[in-house]
C-alpha cells in the first residue's frame, strides 16, 4: 500500500473496510509500518466496520448482548424485541454502524432526560490500541467496580483513541401502556406549559410514573410536541384541557415505545445545553431567531440547524451569548457550526484530561490528532 502522503485519495479511496478482528489489527500494524495514519477525522484513512456483524452472546435472562460494532442500532432493537426487550436508545443515526455512532456520540434523543445516553447503557467494549492488540474495559455484568472504565472515552472520540471491535449492551423489559402524545402550536409558550403542567401533577397520574420521552421542536413557523408517557389517556386529556391544547392535540395507546420521528431532521449543526428550568427562557429567545430546533426540554439540551447566514442574525447571537451567561454550553457538532461560533466569538477549550489519555493511548498518532484541536 502506498503511504497517503505519496498519493492523492479519494473519499472512497481513504476508507477501509476490515473483513474480521485480524484484519482491523494488521491495518494498524501496517499504518504504523508505513508512517500514515487511521482513525480520526483528520486522519489519512478513515475506519468502516460495517463488516464487523457477530452476535458474541445474548442471554435474555441477564438482559445482556454482547456484538460487534458493524451491526447498526435498528438491528440491536429488532434482536432486543424478539425477545420482548429494549434498548432505551434512539438516535438520528440509525441505520449508521454503532461504531459510528458511538465514535460520534450520537445518542442523544427525547429519550435521554429519563435513560441518558449511550455511555450509561455501554457495560463493556473491545478496543485495538495502537500496536494492534485488543483492550478489554469493563465487564459483562451490571455490576461492576474493578479496573477503570474506558468506554466513556472511546464515546465521542471519533476513532481517535483506536476502533471499538465489540460492546456489551444492558437491555430492559419492553414498557406497556404507552400513551403517545403529538401536538402542535405557533409559539413554544403552550407547549412547555404543557410539559410542565403535566411534570408537575405527574405523581397524581394512576401509574406515578413520569415521562418516558418528550421533544419539542420546530420546523419553519410550525411548533410540535412529542412524547410518550406511562400515564393513562384519561390524565393526558385532563393535561390537554388544563393547558387548553387539546384541539390540536393526538393522543394515542402503543404496545412498544416509539422511536423519535427522523423524517426531515434539522441539520444538526450546534448543541445547547442549559438547566431544564432555563428551557422556557431559551425557547423564547430562540423563538426569534427563524432557526429550525429539536429541544428536549427535560435534558435541558437544544440542537439548532443554522446556515451560515443566521450567523449574524441579531437574535440568534444573543440567545447563543445568552446561554453562556446563564453557565451552559454552547458546542459545535458540524464544521459549519463551529466556523459560525467562531465568527460570533464563541469558543471552547478541550479538557486537559482528553489530551493526556490521547498521550498515554496513542502516543505515536497513529489513529490521527484529537478532533477537538479547534476548540
Amino acid at each position: 500500500m502506498t503511504a497517503p502522503s505519496d498519493t492523492p485519495l479519494t473519499a472512497e479511496a481513504s476508507v477501509r473496510r476490515p473483513a474480521n478482528r485480524d484484519a482491523a489489527a494488521d491495518l494498524i500494524r501496517q499504518a504504523r509500518a508505513e508512517r500514515w495514519s487511521i482513525g480520526a477525522p483528520a486522519a489519512d484513512y478513515h475506519w468502516d466496520l460495517s463488516q464487523l456483524q457477530e452476535r458474541a452472546a445474548f442471554n435474555p435472562a441477564d438482559m445482556l448482548l454482547t456484538v460487534e460494532t458493524g451491526l447498526s442500532l435498528r438491528q440491536i432493537q429488532e434482536i432486543a424485541r424478539a425477545e420482548n426487550l429494549w434498548l432505551p436508545l434512539d438516535s438520528t443515526m440509525p441505520e449508521v454502524p454503532l461504531a459510528e455512532l458511538l465514535a460520534r456520540d450520537a445518542s442523544l434523543s427525547w429519550l435521554s432526560h429519563r435513560h441518558g445516553l449511550a455511555r450509561d447503557w455501554v457495560m463493556s467494549i473491545t478496543a485495538l490500541d495502537d500496536q494492534g492488540r485488543q483492550v478489554f474495559s469493563g465487564a459483562r455484568v451490571v455490576k461492576n467496580v474493578a479496573g477503570y472504565r474506558l468506554a466513556p472515552l472511546y464515546i465521542g472520540a471519533r476513532h481517535c483513541l483506536g476502533p471499538v471491535l465489540e460492546l456489551s449492551l444492558r437491555l430492559l423489559p419492553q414498557p406497556a401502556n404507552l400513551t403517545v402524545i403529538t401536538c402542535g402550536a405557533a409559539e413554544p409558550a403552550p407547549l412547555l406549559e404543557l410539559w410542565t403542567r403535566s411534570r408537575l401533577g405527574e405523581q397524581l397520574a394512576e401509574s406515578g410514573l413520569p415521562w418516558e420521552a418528550v421533544l419539542i421542536e420546530r420546523r419553519g413557523e410550525q411548533w410540535k410536541l412529542h412524547g410518550f408517557t406511562r400515564a393513562s389517556k384519561k390524565r393526558v386529556a385532563d393535561w390537554a384541557r388544563e393547558t387548553k391544547t387539546g384541539k390540536r392535540m393526538e393522543i394515542s395507546s402503543v404496545k412498544r415505545p416509539p422511536n423519535e420521528d427522523m423524517s426531515n431532521p434539522a441539520a444538526p449543526n450546534v448543541l445547547l445545553q442549559v438547566l431544564p428550568s432555563q428551557v422556557p427562557d431559551l425557547l423564547t429567545a430562540l423563538a426569534a431567531a427563524e432557526v429550525d430546533l429539536k429541544c428536549y426540554p427535560s435534558a435541558g439540551a437544544v440542537v439548532l440547524g443554522l446556515t451560515a447566514a443566521l450567523a449574524a442574525e441579531k437574535s440568534l447571537r444573543e440567545a447563543l451569548l445568552s446561554t453562556r451567561a446563564w453557565g451552559g454550553s454552547v458546542r459545535p457538532l458540524t464544521l459549519a457550526g463551529a466556523q459560525i461560533l467562531s465568527a460570533i466569538g464563541i469558543r471552547e477549550r478541550v479538557a486537559a484530561v482528553f489530551e493526556r489519555v490521547k498521550n498515554i493511548l496513542d502516543p505515536d498518532t497513529i489513529f490521527g490528532p484529537w478532533p477537538e484541536q479547534l476548540w
